[in-house]
């Protein structure tokens, strides 16, 4: 039996997270449960709850699945596919032309299950990396100098002209990652709404244009994430002087998401830069629903 999740549930989802470790769905149940618009979805067994994932609604066409959890009782037994697909027809159902997913290269089991309902890849593999603690005083200071210049919606075309020619663009088709683990088409009013908030910036050098990136400042949770970024290569390593700057506004917790080349070239800055940090590779699975 599916149902969508209420608040007298909580309890038994919340039990069901102790089967994996470090999870967080005991931080995001609450929120998850009050979305109006798809929700947390749970399967029950003999009244034991034995999975749950959650379709959240990105905008009026995009959906997200995430959250998928199988109690170890229960698994190999298609659970996954039949909840995931249930999910599918809730989103055709409610208009979604799109329904995104986020999974690792190396987890098999839900590459078999997303490609059987559909998804394929899309955009390259990403690293996105996590950091605490930021060290300022190991900070390596990069040989090269670029320029920042926090933009204003007169920057509108020369943002959207590096998002549609520049190889990140390209690699991750329009995509950004935002706080939350999800990514979603980074439209017109998307970039508007971040140069409101002072998260884009044009990135220039020796006089010219060179560059743009989208840094989400997520101040609930001491986030701060690089969501999108379209440089030169040797221009990366500036990047962290930066991020030293906004150390200074209290933000404990760092996201990067890289491409692999970009990471390659930051990978020796961002170990001398943090003093604690982990890497992780994934890829983002996509199904259109027309």
């Amino acid at each position: 039996m599916i149902t969508k999740a209420t608040p007298v549930d909580k309890e038994a989802i919340v039990n069901l997270s102790l089967y994996f470790q470090n999870d967080y769905l005991d931080r995001v149940v609450d929120r998850w449960i009050k979305e109006e618009s798809g929700g947390l979805y749970l399967v029950w067994h003999e009244g034991d709850l034995v999975a749950c994932c959650a379709l959240s609604f990105l905008s009026a066409a995009e959906g997200w699945l995430h959250g998928m959890r199988v109690h170890p009782d229960y698994r190999r037994q298609g659970i996954a596919y039949k909840l995931n697909s249930y999910l599918l027809e809730v989103a055709r159902s409610e208009g979604l032309k799109v329904v995104r997913l986020l999974t690792a290269p190396d987890n098999y089991q839900a590459l078999g299950v997303a490609e059987g309902l559909g998804f394929s890849v899309n955009g390259a593999k990403r690293q996105i990396i996590y950091q605490a603690m930021l060290n300022r005083t190991a900070c390596a200071t990069p040989e090269n100098s670029i320029t920042f210049k926090l933009c204003s919606e007169s920057d509108l075309a020369d943002i959207k002209n590096f998002i549609s020619s520049g190889p990140a663009s390209e690699a991750l088709n329009g995509l950004m990652f935002y706080p939350g683990f999800y990514c979603r088409i980074l439209t017109d009013q998307d970039l508007l709404e971040a140069i409101k908030r002072e998260e884009v910036y044009l990135i220039s050098g020796q006089g010219l244009r060179r560059g743009m990136m989208v840094v989400v400042k997520d101040k609930k949770d001491n986030h701060l994430v690089l969501g999108y970024l379209d440089a030169p290569l040797e221009d990366l390593p500036s990047l962290l002087l930066m991020f030293n700057q906004w150390a200074e506004e209290g933000y404990q917790y760092y996201s990067f998401n890289l491409l692999q080349k970009q990471y390659a070239v930051l990978q020796s800055y961002l170990e001398d830069t943090f003093g604690k940090y982990e890497t992780e590779q994934f890829l983002v699975m996509e199904k259109s629903l027309y």
